[in-house]
């Protein structure tokens, strides 16, 4: 998904003050079968300094994860 065209052209785009990511994931990179973290490097890649937040729900469990000074996930 995030080699796709619409995703790259999406993220590309000027005047972005929030990314808002949501996902039946975990919320944590880390944590098996979470795709967050793939998407998250796409987006740093392209906007390094833009904020991303995430929400996920996978797993049942309130969880929360900073990825970076600028990215957060529920």
């Amino acid at each position: 998904m995030v080699k796709q065209s619409w995703f790259v052209d999406a993220v590309n785009q000027t005047g972005i003050d929030m990314f808002v990511i949501l996902g039946h994931n975990p919320a944590r990179a880390t944590a098996s079968g979470s795709t967050f973290g793939t998407v998250f490097t796409a987006i740093r890649a392209i906007k390094a300094d833009t904020p991303i937040q995430i929400f996920g729900g996978h797993s049942h469990i309130r969880d929360f994860a900073v990825y970076d000074d600028k990215t957060t996930a529920l």
